[in-house]
């Protein structure tokens, strides 16, 4: 006999899009799970439902910032599994009359924002890769909706939300400014890391212990709704025909913006901590009860449980490698230099190859960075002999080039900066490497210290800064 489950999630296709899609397409009937499916119209209202009813729902989607929000409210909740990465999704839209070109041009306006949401990190990091001055920047918190109503009356310069609402903003004669992933901002056109933002499947932890193999199920279904959503994208998007409204191509275009992937990652504990360092950020105690006394943040692993995942689809949590250098190094005692934004562990040093020149890669998604690096690679003395944009292609230059050392970014597209990590260290465990990144938080430095990095740069970053870091550990001539 079938047990009946409550599931709930909101109204657009960021978040409960595999819900949908298991639910019409009798995903979950065929594991013999009677699902009842709840979307609501925002997160507000969401939020609002969820804190009063008396009856929970087993399971829900949600991203990290609004689950920071109900732990903080002494919901005893965590996630077993990423449903998409929707950092494309979350945009910010001028005005075209109101004459913003450039990030500078913000400062003195007004910007309709969902503060503590994935919008607010994508703008924050926007802000800090331009020096922007956010206190020159007025911020109105305000839902979607609401932004759209200010957006129309010309009572606010720019909003910064997620489709579908950014989309109804441009109708109405806006122009995406930037996005997560990618920025249409002048002179800076292409892709960027402002954002790494994900839907996730929530649930009490009460039920992880009690209803153990039911959650195996429910993931196996959402699997199974994710692959379909990926492989006939088209035929997902007209099942959806009546959730938005929307037309079919417009709904393939929004569905096109996200990848819906389980997958956890790397990149997946990234967005978790982005988003705990904005709770902080913002003084927002992100585990503590109201109805306990304080406790220590969490860290990253303390919001989730991969157990689920890995049996219902292991393929989705990675395996450990048990490569020696990836597991020998448990407690590294970090130097932190220049404002802390440059680190290194204590003792490191870039091995020569007896080379006069040492010769170098540089990996990073963006342009920019890769000619300013190139620019400290000389002044340092050192030989450019290759780039790369991805991951999978830092490998390849390796593997092609091997340099004496890789200057490398962490997110980046297809395989990210620590996954081609751990495969140049399988190729080469001498190799020297430097992470240069926008993810500049204490979990990720420490982990690729563990891994065996060199030094860890974080953006924006001054250029004598990371010249006298380097002299520091490069060998001496």
């Amino acid at each position: 006999m079938s047990r009946r489950l409550s599931v709930w999630g909101i109204k657009d296709l960021n978040t409960s899009a595999q819900f949908v899609l298991a639910k019409r397409l009798g995903l979950f009937n065929a594991h013999n799970l009677d699902v009842q499916c709840t979307l609501f119209s925002s997160e507000e209202k969401f939020n609002t439902r969820f804190e009063k009813a008396r009856q929970k729902p087993f399971a829900w989607s949600q991203t990290v910032p609004q689950l920071l929000r109900l732990r903080a409210k002494g919901f005893p909740i965590k996630i077993i599994s990423p449903l998409a990465e929707i950092s494309a999704s979350y945009q910010m839209v001028l005005r075209t009359d109101s004459g913003i070109i450039l990030p500078g041009d913000l400062e003195g306006r007004t910007i309709g924002i969902a503060r503590g949401s994935l919008s607010e990190i994508a703008f924050r990091n926007m802000a800090k890769d331009f020096d922007l001055d956010l206190s020159t920047v007025s911020l109105l918190d305000a839902s979607p909706v609401r932004q759209l109503e200010l957006f129309a009356n010309g009572d606010i310069d720019a909003l910064a939300c997620w489709e579908p609402w950014t989309s109804q903003a441009c109708y109405m004669g806006g122009q995406v400014f930037f996005s997560g992933l990618y920025s249409s901002i002048p002179g800076h056109e292409g892709p960027v890391n402002w954002l790494t933002g994900q839907s996730m499947l929530v649930t009490f932890t009460e039920h992880i212990d009690k209803d153990f193999e039911l959650l195996v199920l429910l993931v196996k279904a959402v699997q199974q709704a994710t692959t379909y959503l990926n492989t006939t994208l088209r035929r997902a998007a007209s099942v959806f025909s009546d959730l938005l409204e929307t037309e079919l191509d417009e709904l393939v275009v929004l569905l096109q913006k996200n990848i819906y992937t389980m997958q956890m990652k790397d990149l997946f504990q990234i967005g978790i901590i982005s988003a705990l360092e904005l709770s902080c950020l913002r003084n927002e105690p992100p585990c503590v009860s109201e109805r306990a006394a304080p406790s220590s943040p969490p860290v990253a692993r303390d919001l989730y449980d991969s157990r689920i995942l890995a049996q219902a689809a292991p393929s989705c949590v990675p395996q450990p490698t048990g490569h020696p250098r990836q597991t020998q190094r448990e407690n590294v005692e970090v130097i932190a230099v220049a404002d802390n934004t440059l680190f290194y562990p204590a003792g490191s040093t870039i091995q020569a190859s007896g080379e006069t020149l040492l010769r170098y890669i540089i990996v990073d998604d963006t342009q920019v960075v890769i000619d300013m690096f190139s620019e400290i690679v000389e002044m340092v003395g050192g030989l450019v002999v290759g780039s790369a944009s991805t991951g999978a292609e830092a490998v390849v230059s390796y593997i092609d080039m091997l340099p004496d050392v890789v200057v490398i970014d962490i997110s980046m597209p297809d395989m990210n900066g620590i996954e081609a990590i751990k495969h140049i260290l399988g190729i080469n465990p001498a190799a020297n490497i430097i992470v240069i990144s926008g993810n500049n938080y204490e979990e990720i430095r420490q982990e690729v210290f563990q891994l065996g990095v060199k030094l860890f740069i974080g953006k924006p970053f001054h250029i004598d800064q990371v010249i006298n870091a380097l002299q520091t550990i490069l060998p001496s001539s």
